[in-house]
């Protein structure tokens, strides 16, 4: 049974140094319309990469927008100094031939590119409305808001 054991703590330690080699690229996709096969769409995601730390670092924590243009794919890339508790705004504007990203209303970074949309892609179509005030229902009782 020690043996067995020792087999198994041998395996378990040897995966726990492969999940914290792993665990060093850290990405949060905020956006995604893209086909990497492809090169078409963007994205535009959160990102510690792999080479920044030994884990995921907050302060190497990066903004990147990803562009294709139907053959290739470029990135604008920043690593803003965050600050815990508090709200940003992100704006990524994607043109026919250029991308922009800002933070905030600061610009992070413009690149002249191509562009090609993933096809039968309606990015507006798809997004839900609020009825109008009149058709909407009576709150529960005691709440004052709507939504």
């Amino acid at each position: 049974m020690g043996k067995s054991l020792g087999r198994l703590g041998a395996f378990l330690a040897a995966a726990g140094l492969f999940s914290a080699a792993a665990q060093n690229i850290c990405t949060l996709t905020l956006v995604d319309q893209s086909n990497w096969y492809t090169s078409q769409g963007f994205y535009l995601e959160l990102a510690n990469g792999p080479y920044a730390a030994p884990s995921c670092q907050f302060a190497n924590l990066a903004i990147n927008l990803t562009v294709g243009d139907g053959t290739q794919t470029q990135s604008i890339s920043s690593t803003p100094v965050w600050t815990l508790n508090r709200n940003y705004t992100a704006t990524a504007i994607v043109t026919p031939t250029y991308f922009e990203l800002y933070l905030d209303g600061t610009l992070l970074g413009q690149m002249a590119a191509g562009f090609s949309p993933l096809p039968n892609q309606n990015l507006i179509g798809g997004l839900p409305t609020r009825p109008e005030p009149s058709s909407r229902s009576r709150p529960p009782h005691g709440s004052s808001t709507y939504w």
